[in-house]
């Protein structure tokens, strides 16, 4: 039972009520609220503040306000979808909406798909216009080569290497070299270093996405063949076996016996490995050696033997007075230490040697 007053303060009511002893009375506060529907097309969200209103596409939601109180609406569109408007006391495009909760209120938002872009048509150049295509700037790297054993050279496709001790030149970015090692006669060739692909004994492919290390071919003597002289030296002719001519009337005497011929002796060939074996090959750069712990192995320049296939064989540089050593390069070794290569093929290890002073 209400008493003696009631008051309403906007959206509150308060009433007094009384009991059987009136010095106790009692207050009730009401609330007084109005709802609020939304009604979202397919294609976006929308959301109040304050929170009640959080209502996904194709659907109804209602949440009830404070009687006088203001409510902000929110729509936003998904993927592949734009606002379109609004609709019952919300009008416009924009994507926010205010509503007055005066009394209950209705509001729709609507999405629409939205609309492919049209390319741009391409544009027809005038016969007369003269074309000027616009250069892409292409990156170029350098290839270096060195031959070894100045008894050889290296030629490249596409051209522009074509040496026979040390040369360079440059290739765009990503092409593919094919270098060949061309023997002088007498001599043949030992192997590739630094090489990205041997297609065949004689052809190594560098393809070049960056920066390369030098490459070196290396040459000896044929181990078949008898080495062509040196410039400008000619060569001692073979002598001629000669008999002494019997006197007429004395019988013929005994020949005398026919001399053999002295020639130079070739320089001793490293033996072809056989089929259980593989060769070691070492090319030095400046001046210094290389000698293996297991023998075989004591050369400047190039030098090869043929070891057992998988020996293992510990290689140590020994620079000459003045030099010092500065790194293994292939085969794994790397560093300044001695180098152990376990050969279960053929491998080629360059030792560079580089004067005191220089890094």
């Amino acid at each position: 039972r209400f008493g003696e007053s009631v008051g309403i303060a906007g959206a509150t009511v308060v009433a007094g009520a009384s009991g059987i002893n009136t010095s106790a009375g009692a207050a009730y506060v009401y609330s007084l609220q109005n709802p609020l529907d939304v009604t979202v097309a397919a294609g976006g969200t929308v959301t109040s503040i304050p929170a009640g209103i959080n209502c996904a596409g194709a659907k109804t939601c209602t949440a009830d306000f404070d009687t006088g109180s203001t409510v902000t609406l929110t729509a936003a569109p998904v993927a592949g979808y734009t606002f379109t408007g609004w609709g019952g006391v919300c009008s416009g495009s924009a994507p926010t909406c205010t509503v007055v909760m005066s009394a209950d209120q209705t509001v729709s938002a609507t999405f629409a798909v939205a609309p492919t872009p049209t390319p741009n048509p391409t544009a027809t150049p005038s016969p007369t216009a003269e074309p000027f295509p616009i250069a892409t700037p292409t990156a170029n790297y350098a290839l270096q080569i060195e031959v070894v054993g100045a008894s050889g050279s290296v030629t490249s496709q596409p051209v522009g290497i074509d040496c026979g001790t040390v040369c360079s030149q440059t290739f765009p970015a990503g092409s593919a070299v094919y270098l060949t090692a061309v023997p002088k006669p007498g001599y043949e060739f030992v192997g590739w270093l630094d090489c990205d692909a041997i297609q065949k004994d004689l052809v190594c492919r560098m393809t070049l996405t960056g920066p390369k290390p030098r490459v070196v071919a290396s040459f000896r003597p044929d181990s078949g063949a008898t080495p062509s002289p040196a410039p400008g030296v000619t060569p001692a002719p073979t002598p001629v076996p000669t008999t002494t001519p019997a006197p007429s009337a004395s019988p013929a005497p005994t020949a005398a016996p026919t001399p053999v011929p002295t020639t130079a002796p070739n320089p001793t060939p490293t033996p072809a490995p056989a089929a259980n074996q593989a060769a070691l090959n070492v090319v030095t750069v400046g001046a210094g050696v290389v000698n293996s712990s297991e023998g075989g192995i004591d050369c400047g320049p190039v030098c090869s033997a043929s070891y057992d296939l998988g020996s293992v064989v510990t290689l140590t540089a020994v620079p000459a007075e003045g030099y010092k050593f500065k790194r293994w390069i292939g085969a794994g070794c790397s560093g300044r230490k001695p180098c152990t290569v376990t050969l279960n093929r053929a491998k080629t290890v360059k030792a560079k040697f580089v004067r005191n002073g220089k890094s």
